[in-house]
């Protein structure tokens, strides 16, 4: 509701970071949800500090999905969602394992109860498994252009910020940095030299920055 009240609708940088959940994400919460049981085996250990951090760990993405249902917007709501899920089945079944190895309960009247979360992690590992690829290419797209330098007619323009906004079909933005404004010859010159360098077409949008230090040492591009 408070979502859909505010008069904005800004995808943030803490939203943002919850929207593309991989297999890390899983990890980080099974090894979240064996320390809470650990710490729930200790007499030594506030029984407060797993819950704060499991809180820590779920919260944030359930009121991510929460602002995704206020702004109508299924792309931030069903991604907060996977992590919030990614969280949740994760502590639950490394929580449980955990008791298990520490004597709470023998697996012959435990394992009934693993099965579902068992099979939820599977279930979601499947997503996280491809959006962990998604940002391997991502990663790699980034390596390969950023602080590339380039000379173009007469102008040295280089790259910084790279950011892939779509992989299919490829969807670039990236700060641009020269001496002078580029004329239109210059940016088309450009787009075809980092398409080729991605081997596949590609879309780019520059925000142009204009610099006085000279530009490093630079790529010649051959006009012809």
């Amino acid at each position: 509701m408070i979502a859909a009240l505010l008069p904005f609708k800004e995808t943030t940088q803490e939203i943002e970071a919850r929207l593309h959940p991989t297999t890390l994400d899983l990890l980080v919460a099974i090894f979240s949800g064996i320390a809470g049981a650990f710490a729930h085996t200790r007499e030594s250990i506030a029984k407060s500090l797993p819950g704060v951090a499991i809180a820590v760990a779920l919260v944030p993405p359930l009121c991510v999905a929460g602002i995704g249902i206020g702004w109508w917007n299924s792309d931030v709501f069903l991604g907060a969602m996977l992590l919030f899920l990614t969280n949740l089945i994760g502590i639950t079944l490394a929580a449980a394992l955990s008791f298990m190895v520490v004597g709470f309960a023998p697996f012959s009247r435990a394992r009934k109860g693993l099965l579902l979360p068992i099979f939820l992690v599977g279930l979601v590992s499947v997503p996280l498994f491809f959006s962990f690829q998604k940002m391997e290419h991502i990663a790699s797209i980034k390596q390969q252009l950023s602080g590339q330098t380039y000379m173009i007619e007469g102008q040295v323009v280089e790259l910084r910020n790279i950011k892939v906004h779509h992989i299919e079909p490829l969807n670039l933005s990236a700060d641009l940095l020269t001496n002078k404004m580029p004329d239109e010859e210059i940016f088309a010159q450009l787009e075809q030299q980092l398409a080729a360098e991605l081997d596949k077409p590609a879309r780019f949008s520059f925000a142009v920055h204009i610099v006085r230090w000279p530009l490093g040492e630079a790529l010649t591009i051959d006009s012809h």
